[in-house]
């Protein structure tokens, strides 16, 4: 009975030590990721893939990092191995969405072949089964039946981003009410304003939002 005590204590200790082993490799990775993606939007490319590439070196399924590789192979114009890295990452997790849409955008930019057209199309398909909020791949794939000459799939996408576009401008103007109700003026100004940008943007009817920069600027 003491035996199998010792057992279970000896194999709880190892098992907090391994958890916490986990957890600093994730800050760690974290970190390294932070500061790539840094050097990433400096264009400084060589530090960023040396950087990412220490990260997948920790954790070879911190997928994102093999994405910001891909990201840079393809702006150095190295498109297939910026498509390599993105089948890495779809070999291990066919659903990562963000292998899937970056594969894509590859594809429809580097080469005018139906083969890539379709593969593609299909994967864009896929994102937006996946998540059906994520705006930039439906955009993609109206384009795509677009060029494809089925308007009315096209049609169909640009009226759901709309609406998506509408949803994120109401929950805008939404905050901006609540954000007056708690007393934060300034950051409700801040919502209401881009609300209203957008709203031009995006050729909404701006009227009530307007009312509401009225009602949350007393």
């Amino acid at each position: 009975m003491a035996t199998n005590r010792m057992h279970c204590a000896v194999v709880g200790v190892l098992f907090l030590f391994s958890c916490s082993d986990k957890v600093e490799l994730k800050k760690k990775c974290d970190e390294l990721y932070l500061k790539g993606k840094e050097a990433y939007l400096q264009k400084d490319f060589e530090n960023a893939e040396k950087l990412f590439n220490e990260v997948i070196r920790i954790d070879k399924k911190y997928y994102n990092a093999n994405i910001m590789i891909s990201k840079i192979q393809f702006f150095e114009g190295n498109y297939d191995k910026a498509l390599e890295k993105t089948n890495e990452v779809l070999k291990d997790d066919t659903n990562n969405i963000g292998a899937l849409y970056w594969q894509s955008r590859i594809l429809l930019l580097t080469s005018k072949e139906k083969e890539n057209e379709d593969k593609a199309k299909t994967n864009l398909i896929k994102v937006l089964e996946l998540d059906s909020s994520h705006v930039e791949a439906r955009e993609m794939l109206a384009l795509i039946f677009e060029k494809e000459g089925d308007y009315k799939d096209a049609l169909s996408e640009y009226e759901l981003i709309m609406g998506e576009q509408k949803l994120i401008t109401d929950s805008r103007a939404n905050l901006s009410i609540l954000y007056r109700k708690i007393g934060v003026k300034q950051k409700s100004q801040e919502q209401i304003d881009l609300a209203i940008k957008e709203a031009e943007l995006n050729k909404l009817d701006i009227d009530s939002y307007k009312k509401i920069k009225e009602v949350v600027s007393k």
